[in-house]
């Protein structure tokens, strides 16, 4: 059986390495706090978004986390 103890630090040893996920539509901030406040050993928000107020989102998101580390996703339209 393994100890908890040792449970722990695999777990902890896992997470260093994942990200939470989100885009920036309506709702999706609700859903990244949900799943932060389960799992606050996450340290790292992936932000995926296209729109002109993506900005505002990722400053918002950084006001909310101001700890953990922000990895931006945006994609460009070059017409």
């Amino acid at each position: 059986m393994v100890s908890e103890n040792i449970f722990s630090a695999l777990l902890m040893f896992r997470l260093q390495n994942v990200s939470v996920c989100s885009g920036i539509g309506a709702g999706e901030l609700e859903k990244l706090k949900a799943i932060l406040k389960l799992v606050p050993e996450i340290e790292y928000i992936c932000l995926v978004g296209y729109s002109v107020h993506f900005h505002e989102v990722v400053k918002q998101i950084r006001e909310e986390f101001p700890h953990h580390t922000i990895i931006v996703c945006t994609f460009f339209c070059l017409l």
